[in-house]
Protein backbone atom coordinates (compact mmCIF):
# COMPACT_ATOMS: atom_id res chain seq x y z
CA UNK A 1 0.00 0.00 0.00
CA UNK A 2 1.43 3.61 -0.95
CA UNK A 3 1.80 6.14 1.45
CA UNK A 4 -0.39 9.02 1.48
CA UNK A 5 1.24 12.00 -0.21
CA UNK A 6 0.82 14.92 2.14
CA UNK A 7 0.09 18.37 0.58
CA UNK A 8 2.68 21.23 1.26
CA UNK A 9 1.77 24.18 1.51
CA UNK A 10 4.20 26.66 -1.27
CA UNK A 11 7.09 28.48 0.79
CA UNK A 12 6.76 32.03 1.33
CA UNK A 13 10.10 34.14 -0.98
CA UNK A 14 8.48 38.04 -1.04
CA UNK A 15 6.76 39.75 1.81
CA UNK A 16 3.24 40.17 0.56
CA UNK A 17 1.20 43.07 0.39
CA UNK A 18 -0.84 43.91 3.53
CA UNK A 19 -4.16 42.36 3.54
CA UNK A 20 -6.73 44.77 2.98
CA UNK A 21 -10.40 45.11 4.96
CA UNK A 22 -13.12 42.82 2.95
CA UNK A 23 -10.18 40.21 1.44
CA UNK A 24 -11.87 37.52 0.54
CA UNK A 25 -11.49 34.63 -2.31
CA UNK A 26 -15.18 34.72 -3.13
CA UNK A 27 -19.30 34.20 -2.18
CA UNK A 28 -19.60 30.90 -0.49
CA UNK A 29 -22.61 30.82 -2.62
CA UNK A 30 -21.82 30.01 -6.67
CA UNK A 31 -24.90 32.42 -7.24
CA UNK A 32 -23.59 35.12 -6.25
CA UNK A 33 -19.31 34.15 -7.00
CA UNK A 34 -18.82 35.66 -10.44
CA UNK A 35 -15.92 37.61 -9.41
CA UNK A 36 -14.07 34.46 -8.83
CA UNK A 37 -16.25 31.62 -10.18
CA UNK A 38 -15.57 31.45 -14.12
CA UNK A 39 -11.68 32.13 -14.00
CA UNK A 40 -10.95 29.63 -10.56
CA UNK A 41 -12.71 27.17 -11.68
CA UNK A 42 -11.82 22.95 -10.53
CA UNK A 43 -12.57 21.14 -12.87
CA UNK A 44 -14.46 18.00 -10.52
CA UNK A 45 -15.39 14.94 -12.64
CA UNK A 46 -19.15 15.43 -11.87
CA UNK A 47 -19.02 18.74 -14.60
CA UNK A 48 -17.77 16.01 -17.19
CA UNK A 49 -20.43 13.74 -16.77
CA UNK A 50 -23.43 15.64 -15.94
CA UNK A 51 -22.75 17.76 -19.38
CA UNK A 52 -21.95 14.92 -21.60
CA UNK A 53 -25.49 14.74 -23.33
CA UNK A 54 -24.48 10.79 -24.38
CA UNK A 55 -24.44 9.88 -20.45
CA UNK A 56 -28.10 9.21 -18.68
CA UNK A 57 -26.94 10.45 -14.92
CA UNK A 58 -28.72 13.87 -14.81
CA UNK A 59 -29.52 14.25 -10.87
CA UNK A 60 -26.69 16.09 -9.46
CA UNK A 61 -26.60 15.24 -6.25
CA UNK A 62 -24.08 16.11 -3.46
CA UNK A 63 -24.32 18.03 0.14
CA UNK A 64 -24.96 22.04 0.67
CA UNK A 65 -22.02 23.59 -0.76
CA UNK A 66 -20.64 20.87 -2.65
CA UNK A 67 -20.45 22.61 -6.10
CA UNK A 68 -23.84 21.88 -7.48
CA UNK A 69 -24.77 25.31 -8.38
CA UNK A 70 -21.04 26.17 -9.45
CA UNK A 71 -21.36 22.97 -11.96
CA UNK A 72 -24.65 24.24 -13.54
CA UNK A 73 -23.64 27.47 -13.93
CA UNK A 74 -20.55 26.51 -15.58
CA UNK A 75 -22.30 24.11 -17.93
CA UNK A 76 -24.73 27.12 -18.79
CA UNK A 77 -21.64 29.69 -19.66
CA UNK A 78 -20.16 26.82 -21.78
CA UNK A 79 -23.00 26.34 -23.38
CA UNK A 80 -24.82 29.73 -23.04
CA UNK A 81 -26.73 29.80 -26.42
CA UNK A 82 -27.90 26.46 -25.94
CA UNK A 83 -29.18 26.42 -22.69
CA UNK A 84 -32.14 27.49 -20.26
CA UNK A 85 -33.44 27.51 -16.88
CA UNK A 86 -36.52 26.24 -15.25
CA UNK A 87 -37.06 28.65 -12.00
CA UNK A 88 -39.20 26.66 -9.96
CA UNK A 89 -40.53 30.19 -8.06
CA UNK A 90 -41.83 31.02 -11.60
CA UNK A 91 -43.56 28.05 -12.09
CA UNK A 92 -46.56 29.04 -9.85
CA UNK A 93 -47.37 25.21 -8.23
CA UNK A 94 -48.84 26.85 -5.52
CA UNK A 95 -51.72 27.48 -8.29
CA UNK A 96 -51.85 23.26 -7.52
CA UNK A 97 -52.00 23.13 -3.62
CA UNK A 98 -54.65 26.29 -3.17
CA UNK A 99 -56.85 25.09 -5.62
CA UNK A 100 -60.30 23.63 -4.03
CA UNK A 101 -60.64 20.43 -6.65
CA UNK A 102 -57.18 19.81 -6.75
CA UNK A 103 -57.06 19.63 -2.68
CA UNK A 104 -60.37 17.78 -2.72
CA UNK A 105 -58.17 15.10 -4.66
CA UNK A 106 -55.39 15.59 -1.86
CA UNK A 107 -57.33 15.54 1.07
CA UNK A 108 -59.18 11.49 -0.82
CA UNK A 109 -55.15 10.78 -0.72
CA UNK A 110 -55.36 10.38 -4.35
CA UNK A 111 -51.96 9.59 -5.60
CA UNK A 112 -51.38 12.38 -7.94
CA UNK A 113 -48.08 11.42 -9.15
CA UNK A 114 -48.91 10.30 -12.68
CA UNK A 115 -50.75 14.21 -12.75
CA UNK A 116 -47.59 15.70 -11.54
CA UNK A 117 -45.20 13.24 -14.19
CA UNK A 118 -47.37 14.56 -16.97
CA UNK A 119 -47.15 18.29 -15.41
CA UNK A 120 -43.23 18.02 -15.63
CA UNK A 121 -43.36 16.28 -19.21
CA UNK A 122 -45.74 19.35 -20.58
CA UNK A 123 -43.48 21.99 -19.09
CA UNK A 124 -40.53 20.69 -19.91
CA UNK A 125 -41.40 19.38 -23.55
CA UNK A 126 -42.66 22.86 -23.66
CA UNK A 127 -39.97 24.76 -23.22
CA UNK A 128 -37.66 22.20 -25.46
CA UNK A 129 -39.43 23.18 -28.02
CA UNK A 130 -39.59 26.81 -27.66
CA UNK A 131 -36.06 27.48 -26.80
CA UNK A 132 -34.98 24.41 -29.30
CA UNK A 133 -36.52 26.07 -32.23
CA UNK A 134 -36.98 29.37 -31.30
CA UNK A 135 -40.91 29.71 -31.39
CA UNK A 136 -41.68 33.87 -30.73
CA UNK A 137 -44.67 33.78 -32.48
CA UNK A 138 -48.18 31.52 -34.03
CA UNK A 139 -46.20 31.65 -37.51
CA UNK A 140 -43.09 30.01 -36.14
CA UNK A 141 -45.37 27.75 -34.31
CA UNK A 142 -47.29 26.54 -37.21
CA UNK A 143 -43.88 26.26 -39.53
CA UNK A 144 -42.80 23.89 -36.93
CA UNK A 145 -46.03 21.64 -36.85
CA UNK A 146 -46.69 22.07 -40.50
CA UNK A 147 -42.64 20.30 -40.85
CA UNK A 148 -43.44 17.55 -38.25
CA UNK A 149 -46.68 16.41 -39.64
CA UNK A 150 -45.11 16.69 -43.39
CA UNK A 151 -42.71 14.37 -41.98
CA UNK A 152 -44.84 11.78 -40.18
CA UNK A 153 -48.03 11.70 -42.37
CA UNK A 154 -48.07 8.02 -42.03
CA UNK A 155 -47.43 7.20 -38.63
CA UNK A 156 -50.62 7.40 -36.95
CA UNK A 157 -49.31 7.01 -32.99
CA UNK A 158 -46.65 9.92 -34.15
CA UNK A 159 -49.86 11.89 -35.32
CA UNK A 160 -51.46 12.27 -31.90
CA UNK A 161 -48.47 13.37 -30.72
CA UNK A 162 -48.36 16.28 -33.17
CA UNK A 163 -52.21 17.05 -32.37
CA UNK A 164 -51.05 17.55 -28.77
CA UNK A 165 -48.67 19.92 -29.80
CA UNK A 166 -51.23 21.58 -32.31
CA UNK A 167 -53.54 21.78 -29.07
CA UNK A 168 -50.67 23.92 -27.41
CA UNK A 169 -49.00 25.45 -30.09
CA UNK A 170 -50.16 29.08 -29.03
CA UNK A 171 -48.45 28.79 -25.49
CA UNK A 172 -44.76 27.61 -26.72
CA UNK A 173 -43.99 31.18 -25.92
CA UNK A 174 -46.15 32.08 -23.10
CA UNK A 175 -44.95 32.20 -19.03
CA UNK A 176 -44.64 28.69 -17.58
CA UNK A 177 -47.07 29.53 -14.98
CA UNK A 178 -49.44 29.90 -17.57
CA UNK A 179 -48.90 26.42 -19.02
CA UNK A 180 -49.38 25.00 -15.01
CA UNK A 181 -52.24 26.78 -14.93
CA UNK A 182 -53.87 25.95 -18.31
CA UNK A 183 -53.20 21.88 -18.04
CA UNK A 184 -53.96 21.95 -14.01
CA UNK A 185 -57.32 23.89 -15.04
CA UNK A 186 -58.43 20.83 -17.25
CA UNK A 187 -57.86 18.47 -14.37
CA UNK A 188 -59.91 21.05 -12.32
CA UNK A 189 -62.77 20.72 -14.61
CA UNK A 190 -62.84 17.46 -14.55
CA UNK A 191 -63.20 17.22 -11.05
CA UNK A 192 -65.84 20.09 -10.99
CA UNK A 193 -68.00 18.04 -12.88
CA UNK A 194 -67.82 14.69 -11.12
CA UNK A 195 -67.81 16.35 -7.67
CA UNK A 196 -68.60 19.76 -7.40
CA UNK A 197 -71.08 19.66 -4.79
CA UNK A 198 -68.57 17.80 -2.58
CA UNK A 199 -66.24 20.72 -3.12
CA UNK A 200 -68.26 23.35 -2.33
CA UNK A 201 -68.77 21.08 1.25
CA UNK A 202 -65.44 20.92 1.70
CA UNK A 203 -64.76 25.13 1.37
CA UNK A 204 -67.37 25.37 4.01
CA UNK A 205 -66.00 22.68 6.16
CA UNK A 206 -62.56 21.95 6.02
CA UNK A 207 -63.51 18.50 8.05
CA UNK A 208 -66.02 16.91 5.01
CA UNK A 209 -63.55 14.55 3.46
CA UNK A 210 -62.50 12.79 6.86
CA UNK A 211 -66.05 12.38 7.91
CA UNK A 212 -66.71 10.67 5.30
CA UNK A 213 -67.92 6.74 5.67
CA UNK A 214 -64.72 4.38 4.22
CA UNK A 215 -67.39 2.86 2.21
CA UNK A 216 -67.96 6.23 0.68
CA UNK A 217 -64.36 7.52 0.78
CA UNK A 218 -63.95 3.97 -1.36
CA UNK A 219 -66.46 4.97 -3.74
CA UNK A 220 -65.19 8.49 -4.47
CA UNK A 221 -61.51 7.17 -5.08
CA UNK A 222 -62.39 5.10 -7.37
CA UNK A 223 -64.30 7.82 -9.32
CA UNK A 224 -61.22 10.33 -8.75
CA UNK A 225 -58.43 7.49 -10.09
CA UNK A 226 -61.11 7.60 -13.00
CA UNK A 227 -59.66 11.32 -14.18
CA UNK A 228 -56.44 10.92 -12.97
CA UNK A 229 -55.45 8.49 -15.34
CA UNK A 230 -52.54 7.88 -17.77
CA UNK A 231 -54.23 9.56 -20.77
CA UNK A 232 -52.25 12.61 -20.46
CA UNK A 233 -48.97 10.18 -19.95
CA UNK A 234 -49.70 8.17 -23.15
CA UNK A 235 -50.44 11.83 -25.27
CA UNK A 236 -47.55 12.91 -23.74
CA UNK A 237 -45.27 9.97 -24.19
CA UNK A 238 -46.35 10.28 -28.48
CA UNK A 239 -44.78 13.48 -27.76
CA UNK A 240 -41.69 12.72 -26.66
CA UNK A 241 -41.21 9.97 -29.59
CA UNK A 242 -42.37 12.59 -31.97
CA UNK A 243 -39.73 15.05 -30.89
CA UNK A 244 -36.55 12.38 -30.52
CA UNK A 245 -37.76 10.67 -33.97
CA UNK A 246 -37.43 14.30 -35.60
CA UNK A 247 -34.20 14.71 -34.34
CA UNK A 248 -33.06 11.45 -35.46
CA UNK A 249 -34.46 12.54 -39.12
CA UNK A 250 -32.32 15.36 -39.22
CA UNK A 251 -34.95 17.89 -38.30
CA UNK A 252 -33.40 19.10 -35.19
CA UNK A 253 -29.08 19.55 -35.07
CA UNK A 254 -29.17 21.65 -32.55
CA UNK A 255 -28.23 20.26 -28.00
CA UNK A 256 -30.42 21.74 -25.26
CA UNK A 257 -29.91 21.85 -21.84
CA UNK A 258 -32.75 22.54 -19.29
CA UNK A 259 -31.05 22.98 -16.11
CA UNK A 260 -33.42 22.98 -12.64
CA UNK A 261 -31.87 24.35 -9.50
CA UNK A 262 -32.68 25.73 -5.87
CA UNK A 263 -34.92 22.42 -5.85
CA UNK A 264 -34.46 22.22 -2.35
CA UNK A 265 -35.91 25.86 -1.57
CA UNK A 266 -39.29 26.81 -0.45
CA UNK A 267 -41.04 26.98 -4.17
CA UNK A 268 -44.53 24.71 -3.14
CA UNK A 269 -46.09 23.67 -0.03
CA UNK A 270 -43.71 21.05 1.72
CA UNK A 271 -47.23 18.47 1.45
CA UNK A 272 -46.54 17.87 -2.03
CA UNK A 273 -43.15 18.99 -3.05
CA UNK A 274 -41.20 15.40 -2.44
CA UNK A 275 -43.65 14.31 -4.70
CA UNK A 276 -43.07 16.75 -7.16
CA UNK A 277 -39.90 15.71 -7.11
CA UNK A 278 -40.03 11.99 -7.70
CA UNK A 279 -42.30 12.93 -9.93
CA UNK A 280 -39.54 15.04 -11.96
CA UNK A 281 -37.06 12.30 -11.50
CA UNK A 282 -39.28 10.19 -13.28
CA UNK A 283 -40.21 12.26 -16.07
CA UNK A 284 -36.57 13.41 -17.24
CA UNK A 285 -35.67 9.62 -17.13
CA UNK A 286 -38.25 8.81 -20.00
CA UNK A 287 -37.30 12.35 -21.68
CA UNK A 288 -33.77 10.99 -22.60
CA UNK A 289 -34.77 9.54 -25.73
CA UNK A 290 -34.70 13.18 -27.39
CA UNK A 291 -30.98 12.63 -27.47
CA UNK A 292 -30.28 16.13 -27.86
CA UNK A 293 -31.86 17.13 -24.53
CA UNK A 294 -30.42 16.54 -21.11
CA UNK A 295 -32.47 17.99 -18.24
CA UNK A 296 -29.97 18.28 -15.33
CA UNK A 297 -31.23 18.89 -12.08
CA UNK A 298 -29.04 19.69 -8.61
CA UNK A 299 -30.44 18.08 -5.79
CA UNK A 300 -29.27 18.05 -2.29
CA UNK A 301 -28.40 14.59 -0.99
CA UNK A 302 -30.80 14.45 1.54
CA UNK A 303 -33.49 16.02 -0.38
CA UNK A 304 -33.38 12.37 -2.50
CA UNK A 305 -32.97 10.81 1.24
CA UNK A 306 -36.25 12.39 2.12
CA UNK A 307 -38.20 11.49 -1.15
CA UNK A 308 -37.40 8.14 -1.06
CA UNK A 309 -38.60 7.83 2.57
CA UNK A 310 -41.62 9.70 2.12
CA UNK A 311 -42.56 7.25 -1.29
CA UNK A 312 -46.00 5.33 -1.26
CA UNK A 313 -43.83 2.70 -2.95
CA UNK A 314 -42.26 0.65 0.31
CA UNK A 315 -40.37 -1.01 -1.99
CA UNK A 316 -38.74 1.89 -3.32
CA UNK A 317 -34.75 2.15 -2.72
CA UNK A 318 -31.98 4.91 -4.06
CA UNK A 319 -30.78 2.04 -5.89
CA UNK A 320 -33.83 2.54 -8.72
CA UNK A 321 -32.25 6.23 -9.07
CA UNK A 322 -28.43 5.04 -9.12
CA UNK A 323 -28.01 4.89 -13.08
CA UNK A 324 -29.30 8.56 -13.17
CA UNK A 325 -27.24 10.08 -10.36
CA UNK A 326 -24.08 11.97 -10.51
CA UNK A 327 -22.26 11.87 -6.74
CA UNK A 328 -20.65 14.86 -6.10
CA UNK A 329 -17.45 14.30 -4.17
CA UNK A 330 -14.17 16.36 -3.73
CA UNK A 331 -10.23 15.36 -3.31
CA UNK A 332 -8.12 17.01 -0.96
CA UNK A 333 -6.08 17.99 -3.65
CA UNK A 334 -8.76 19.09 -5.40
CA UNK A 335 -9.74 21.77 -2.58
CA UNK A 336 -6.08 22.80 -2.48
CA UNK A 337 -6.19 23.66 -6.28
CA UNK A 338 -9.22 25.66 -5.39
CA UNK A 339 -7.73 27.48 -2.54
CA UNK A 340 -4.39 28.40 -4.38
CA UNK A 341 -6.40 29.51 -7.34
CA UNK A 342 -8.42 31.82 -5.65
CA UNK A 343 -5.87 33.71 -3.62
CA UNK A 344 -4.23 33.92 -6.45
CA UNK A 345 -6.60 35.73 -7.96
CA UNK A 346 -7.58 37.79 -4.94
CA UNK A 347 -3.83 38.91 -5.25
CA UNK A 348 -3.90 39.88 -9.12
CA UNK A 349 -7.23 41.85 -8.62
CA UNK A 350 -5.81 43.69 -5.76
CA UNK A 351 -2.16 43.97 -5.23
CA UNK A 352 -0.02 42.25 -7.77
CA UNK A 353 0.90 40.46 -11.13
CA UNK A 354 3.38 38.14 -9.56
CA UNK A 355 2.00 34.42 -8.44
CA UNK A 356 0.47 34.15 -5.18
CA UNK A 357 -0.54 31.06 -3.60
CA UNK A 358 -1.74 29.64 -0.07
CA UNK A 359 1.92 28.48 1.27
CA UNK A 360 2.53 32.56 0.62
CA UNK A 361 -0.13 34.16 2.59
CA UNK A 362 -0.63 31.30 5.69
CA UNK A 363 2.40 30.46 8.21
CA UNK A 364 3.70 27.08 7.66
CA UNK A 365 2.33 25.20 11.21
CA UNK A 366 -1.01 25.48 13.09
CA UNK A 367 -0.62 23.49 16.43
CA UNK A 368 2.31 21.74 14.77
CA UNK A 369 -0.01 21.26 11.56
CA UNK A 370 0.56 22.47 8.00
CA UNK A 371 -2.40 24.98 7.79
CA UNK A 372 -4.11 23.06 5.13
CA UNK A 373 -4.30 19.85 6.57
CA UNK A 374 -5.55 21.89 10.16
CA UNK A 375 -8.58 23.92 8.22
CA UNK A 376 -9.44 20.68 5.72
CA UNK A 377 -9.42 18.92 8.83
CA UNK A 378 -12.67 20.91 9.82
CA UNK A 379 -14.33 20.58 6.86
CA UNK A 380 -16.81 17.84 5.22
CA UNK A 381 -14.82 18.42 2.14
CA UNK A 382 -16.68 20.56 0.42
CA UNK A 383 -15.90 23.96 -1.72
CA UNK A 384 -17.85 25.98 1.00
CA UNK A 385 -16.20 25.06 4.24
CA UNK A 386 -12.77 25.64 2.74
CA UNK A 387 -13.83 28.96 0.90
CA UNK A 388 -15.88 30.05 4.01
CA UNK A 389 -12.79 28.91 6.82
CA UNK A 390 -10.15 31.21 4.19
CA UNK A 391 -12.82 34.33 4.21
CA UNK A 392 -12.49 34.35 7.94
CA UNK A 393 -8.99 34.13 8.39
CA UNK A 394 -8.38 36.90 6.13
CA UNK A 395 -10.84 38.92 8.04
CA UNK A 396 -9.01 37.69 11.02
CA UNK A 397 -5.47 38.89 9.49
CA UNK A 398 -6.41 42.31 7.55
CA UNK A 399 -3.89 44.92 7.69
CA UNK A 400 -1.07 42.19 8.79
CA UNK A 401 0.84 40.95 5.80
CA UNK A 402 0.51 37.02 6.56
CA UNK A 403 -2.53 35.03 8.01
CA UNK A 404 -0.81 33.49 11.31
CA UNK A 405 -1.50 30.72 13.30
CA UNK A 406 -3.66 32.49 15.40
CA UNK A 407 -5.44 34.30 13.01
CA UNK A 408 -6.52 30.80 12.12
CA UNK A 409 -7.89 29.77 15.84
CA UNK A 410 -9.66 33.28 15.98
CA UNK A 411 -11.77 32.69 12.49
CA UNK A 412 -12.48 28.85 13.51
CA UNK A 413 -14.46 29.92 15.97
CA UNK A 414 -17.06 31.91 13.74
CA UNK A 415 -16.57 29.52 10.98
CA UNK A 416 -17.48 26.31 13.87
CA UNK A 417 -20.73 28.56 14.44
CA UNK A 418 -21.42 28.84 11.18
CA UNK A 419 -21.37 25.32 10.03
CA UNK A 420 -23.19 24.07 13.12
CA UNK A 421 -25.86 26.48 12.39
CA UNK A 422 -25.90 25.47 8.69
CA UNK A 423 -25.90 21.62 9.59
CA UNK A 424 -29.31 21.99 11.65
CA UNK A 425 -30.72 24.44 8.90
CA UNK A 426 -29.62 21.70 6.18
CA UNK A 427 -31.26 18.75 8.10
CA UNK A 428 -34.39 20.87 9.47
CA UNK A 429 -37.24 19.04 7.51
CA UNK A 430 -35.72 15.51 8.13
CA UNK A 431 -34.47 15.79 11.64
CA UNK A 432 -36.47 19.05 13.41
CA UNK A 433 -35.26 17.48 17.04
CA UNK A 434 -31.16 18.02 15.86
CA UNK A 435 -30.86 20.72 18.24
CA UNK A 436 -31.95 18.97 21.33
CA UNK A 437 -30.02 16.01 20.09
CA UNK A 438 -26.42 18.25 20.14
CA UNK A 439 -26.89 18.78 23.77
CA UNK A 440 -25.78 15.63 24.25
CA UNK A 441 -22.85 16.17 22.86
CA UNK A 442 -22.03 19.72 24.39
CA UNK A 443 -19.42 20.46 26.32
CA UNK A 444 -18.54 16.98 26.43
CA UNK A 445 -15.51 14.86 25.39
CA UNK A 446 -14.05 14.86 21.70
CA UNK A 447 -13.90 11.06 21.62
CA UNK A 448 -16.01 9.21 24.33
CA UNK A 449 -17.35 5.65 23.98
CA UNK A 450 -21.45 5.44 23.54
CA UNK A 451 -21.34 3.94 27.26
CA UNK A 452 -19.91 6.87 28.73
CA UNK A 453 -23.40 9.59 27.93
CA UNK A 454 -24.54 10.20 31.11
CA UNK A 455 -28.24 8.64 31.51
CA UNK A 456 -29.74 11.79 32.55
CA UNK A 457 -28.68 13.63 29.09
CA UNK A 458 -30.21 10.87 27.30
CA UNK A 459 -33.23 11.16 29.51
CA UNK A 460 -33.59 15.12 29.43
CA UNK A 461 -33.57 14.50 25.18
CA UNK A 462 -36.41 11.82 25.48
CA UNK A 463 -38.64 13.75 27.39
CA UNK A 464 -38.11 16.85 25.09
CA UNK A 465 -38.59 14.91 21.96
CA UNK A 466 -42.14 13.00 23.59
CA UNK A 467 -43.27 16.11 24.59
CA UNK A 468 -43.07 17.07 20.63
CA UNK A 469 -46.26 17.31 18.93
CA UNK A 470 -44.60 17.69 15.69
CA UNK A 471 -42.65 14.70 16.21
CA UNK A 472 -45.60 12.03 17.63
CA UNK A 473 -45.39 9.49 14.82
CA UNK A 474 -41.55 9.28 14.20
CA UNK A 475 -39.26 6.45 14.75
CA UNK A 476 -37.42 9.15 17.27
CA UNK A 477 -40.86 9.90 19.16
CA UNK A 478 -41.50 6.35 19.40
CA UNK A 479 -37.77 5.36 20.93
CA UNK A 480 -38.25 8.25 23.05
CA UNK A 481 -41.58 6.93 24.37
CA UNK A 482 -39.75 3.61 24.84
CA UNK A 483 -36.99 5.05 26.81
CA UNK A 484 -39.18 6.60 29.30
CA UNK A 485 -41.20 3.63 29.78
CA UNK A 486 -38.85 1.71 30.39
CA UNK A 487 -36.95 0.65 33.26
CA UNK A 488 -32.60 0.09 33.48
CA UNK A 489 -30.41 1.57 30.70
CA UNK A 490 -30.95 -0.82 27.64
CA UNK A 491 -33.73 1.85 26.31
CA UNK A 492 -31.71 4.59 26.85
CA UNK A 493 -28.78 3.41 24.71
CA UNK A 494 -30.90 2.15 21.90
CA UNK A 495 -32.26 5.74 22.02
CA UNK A 496 -28.93 7.13 22.09
CA UNK A 497 -27.83 4.73 19.37
CA UNK A 498 -30.84 6.57 16.94
CA UNK A 499 -29.92 10.07 17.71
CA UNK A 500 -25.55 9.22 17.37
CA UNK A 501 -26.38 7.28 13.67
CA UNK A 502 -28.16 10.29 12.93
CA UNK A 503 -25.81 12.88 13.89
CA UNK A 504 -23.22 10.28 11.61
CA UNK A 505 -25.63 10.76 8.51
CA UNK A 506 -25.64 14.21 8.95
CA UNK A 507 -21.73 14.38 9.14
CA UNK A 508 -21.22 15.59 13.02
CA UNK A 509 -19.75 12.82 14.51
CA UNK A 510 -17.31 9.76 13.36
CA UNK A 511 -18.19 6.14 14.37
CA UNK A 512 -15.52 3.10 15.12
CA UNK A 513 -17.91 0.34 15.03
CA UNK A 514 -14.92 -2.07 16.14
CA UNK A 515 -11.77 -1.95 17.94
CA UNK A 516 -9.50 -2.33 15.21
CA UNK A 517 -11.28 -0.61 12.74
CA UNK A 518 -10.72 3.32 12.16
CA UNK A 519 -13.24 6.08 12.86
CA UNK A 520 -15.48 6.28 9.54
CA UNK A 521 -17.35 9.68 8.42
CA UNK A 522 -20.31 9.80 6.44
CA UNK A 523 -18.73 12.09 4.06
CA UNK A 524 -15.68 9.64 3.16
CA UNK A 525 -16.95 6.41 4.07
CA UNK A 526 -20.78 4.74 4.06
CA UNK A 527 -23.50 7.88 3.84
CA UNK A 528 -25.50 6.56 7.29
CA UNK A 529 -25.10 3.25 9.34
CA UNK A 530 -28.30 1.59 11.11
CA UNK A 531 -28.69 2.22 14.96
CA UNK A 532 -28.29 -1.47 15.61
CA UNK A 533 -25.36 -1.45 13.78
CA UNK A 534 -23.89 0.45 17.32
CA UNK A 535 -23.19 -0.80 20.49
CA UNK A 536 -22.30 0.18 23.82
CA UNK A 537 -18.96 0.08 23.06
CA UNK A 538 -18.69 1.65 19.84
CA UNK A 539 -16.74 4.62 19.83
CA UNK A 540 -18.02 8.03 19.07
CA UNK A 541 -15.28 10.59 17.66
CA UNK A 542 -17.27 14.76 17.55
CA UNK A 543 -16.13 16.30 14.22
CA UNK A 544 -13.64 19.05 14.55
CA UNK A 545 -15.42 21.26 12.47
CA UNK A 546 -18.21 21.30 15.43
CA UNK A 547 -15.85 21.32 18.76
CA UNK A 548 -15.58 25.15 18.95
CA UNK A 549 -19.37 25.59 18.47
CA UNK A 550 -20.07 22.52 21.13
CA UNK A 551 -17.36 24.30 24.07
CA UNK A 552 -15.61 20.91 22.89
CA UNK A 553 -11.87 21.38 23.99
CA UNK A 554 -10.42 18.34 25.96
CA UNK A 555 -7.83 16.44 23.22
CA UNK A 556 -5.60 18.02 21.36
CA UNK A 557 -5.46 14.95 18.97
CA UNK A 558 -9.27 15.33 18.36
CA UNK A 559 -8.90 16.46 15.02
CA UNK A 560 -6.86 14.11 13.18
CA UNK A 561 -9.93 12.99 10.86
CA UNK A 562 -8.07 9.51 8.57
CA UNK A 563 -8.89 10.74 5.10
Amino acid sequence: MKPRRRLVTKQKKDRNPIIARNSEIGATDAEYDDAFLFTCFVDNPAYSIAADLGNNKTLLVGRTGSGKTAILRMIESANSERCSYISLPEMALSYVTNSDNMNFLLQLKIDLELFFIALWKHVICLEYVRSNYHILNNDQSRNLIDKLTSAFNRDERKKKGIEYLRKWESKFWVTMDENIREITRQVEDKVSAEFGADVEKLRGNVGYVSAMSAVRRQQYEFRAKQIINSDLLVELSNVVEVLASFEEKGGNQRVRYILIDKIDEKWVDDKIKYHLIRALIEAIKSLRKIRSLKVIVALRSDVLSKVIEDSNNPGLQRDKYDDHIVNLYWEKRDLFELLNKRIDQLYKRKYTKNDVHFGDVFENRVSQKDPFEYMIERSLLRPRDVISFTNLALASAQGKTEVAAKDVKEAEAGYSRIRYEALVQEWAIAFPWLPNAFQILRLGKTRFAIKDIPGNIVAEFALEVFSSDELKGTSIHTAAKLALETQGSRALSALAQEVLATLYRIGAVGLKLNPNERYRYSHVDEPSVLPAELADETKVHVHPMLQRALGIYDDQRSARLDY
